[in-house]
């Protein structure tokens, strides 16, 4: 009982610690930048439903990479403290990440104009937090955003670049600009999710 107290009064701290506030205004004010970029590109290519499935990826990306510095507090030892069970705060914390930012991205669509099928916003949300988390216990916290920036680089370049006779083992690089209704990718989105929450609620971040 105490401990399950302790996890209670610790919440609140653990939020200012992890600059959420912060992330968020950035978080949000990217995805309006980017949604307003959409918005002026419709008239300008016929293909503008693709070029705002694009954007919206980026708008993911950003959202989730911003929270990178805010996955550990400033003192490490503190948050491997023994007088807090920091796992379940660690997994709230994830899961935090990867709720906002599609909620944030699919929220553009109450502005009549979506940045993406909601689906799709929602599939890289998952995958983009996974890598997050991955990175921030492997890499550190300060690098935590490279990763997620490489994909959103590589796979759009790699898919354009193969087009419709890419090799199937590439949908391990270009899910993230796979349609909604690819399997594959979700498959690889929810991996990587799994893997990087287990491996960041149960071991910690790293500066």
């Amino acid at each position: 009982m105490r401990r399950t107290s302790d996890q209670y009064h610790a919440l609140p701290p653990l939020l200012r610690s992890r600059r959420v506030a912060a992330w968020l205004a950035v978080a949000a004010a990217s995805t309006t930048v980017l949604r307003v970029v959409a918005g002026l590109l419709v008239d300008t290519f016929d293909e503008s439903s693709e070029v705002s499935t694009a954007l919206g990826m980026y708008a993911v990306t950003i959202s989730a990479a911003a929270a990178g510095p805010g996955m550990a507090g400033a003192d490490l030892d503190l948050d491997q403290t023994a007088a807090i069970d920091w796992r379940p705060l660690r997994l709230a914390h994830v899961l935090l990440i990867g709720v906002l930012v599609a909620g944030l991205v699919t929220a553009t669509v109450l502005t009549g104009h979506t940045l993406g099928p909601s689906q799709q916003i929602v599939r890289n949300a998952i995958g983009f937090t996974g890598i997050l988390a991955l990175a921030a216990t492997t890499l550190g916290v300060a690098r935590a955003w490279v990763p997620l920036v490489l994909l959103a680089v590589a796979g759009p370049y790699l898919a354009f670049q193969l087009g419709t006779n890419a090799p199937t083992w590439t949908s391990i690089i270009t899910w993230p600009v796979h349609p909604p209704t690819s399997g594959a990718s979700w498959m690889v989105a929810i991996t990587l999710a799994a893997a990087g929450t287990a491996a960041y609620t149960l071991a910690g971040p790293r500066a």
